[in-house]
């Protein structure tokens, strides 16, 4: 039932539309594979109740017209390990140093092209024209630096200086009687190896 009334939103949309799009609208009752979807961002307070903490798109989805989602659920996952070894697994010391740390590399993240939503979906002819022509110029100078730029955010953070002496540290959670998280020791070299090398 869901899945007929986001078809006849989308029948509605288009209708009149010309061109081949009532063979397109046809294609799509039909569909098996029909997904409908909004195009939204995660914008919380906190990021952490208790001992429950979100990465990613859970906590701060930028939405896919930023290009930047895999980049902040990357980050905000390191960072997140990172503060939980700095803290010797105590959540409630590491879960908000790693949100103050992590806002404004989320804000910048969020931040939405020029142009916003309408230069990914425009709505006149003449912005359509202009779309086609950014994408074929966007390899040549001066478009390539403009449309490059948002994405020259991903790595606008940076790290404290104390995880580069944790890569070689395995971490997880686990709870213990006081509330605190565990944290694994080093793993020596040959371990670590052993861990790592792919299955033959």
């Amino acid at each position: 039932m869901q899945a007929e009334v986001e078809e006849g939103v989308i029948a509605h949309r288009f209708a009149g539309a010309g061109w081949e799009v009532p063979r397109l609208l046809a294609a799509m009752r039909s569909a098996s594979d029909f997904f409908f979807d909004s195009m939204g961002q995660v914008k919380l307070p906190a990021w952490s109740r208790g001992r429950a903490v979100l990465v990613g798109d859970a906590g701060y989805c930028p939405t896919p017209l930023t290009g930047l989602g895999t980049s902040l659920a990357l980050v905000g996952a390191y960072m997140l390990a990172g503060e939980l070894v700095a803290a010797d697994g105590d959540h409630r010391i590491a879960f908000p140093r790693n949100e103050r740390l992590m806002r404004p590399y989320v804000s910048r993240g969020q931040q939405l092209p020029p142009g916003g939503v309408a230069g990914y979906a425009p709505t006149s002819t003449l912005t359509i024209r202009l779309r086609a022509l950014s994408m074929r110029s966007m390899n040549r100078w001066p478009m390539r630096r403009l449309l490059s730029a948002p994405f020259d955010k991903a790595g606008d953070i940076a790290f404290p200086a104390s995880y580069r002496h944790w890569t070689r540290v395995q971490v997880w959670l686990e709870p213990e009687s006081d509330g605190h998280c565990s944290t694994a020791a080093p793993l020596d070299s040959e371990l670590l190896s052993r861990s790592t090398r792919s299955p033959s």
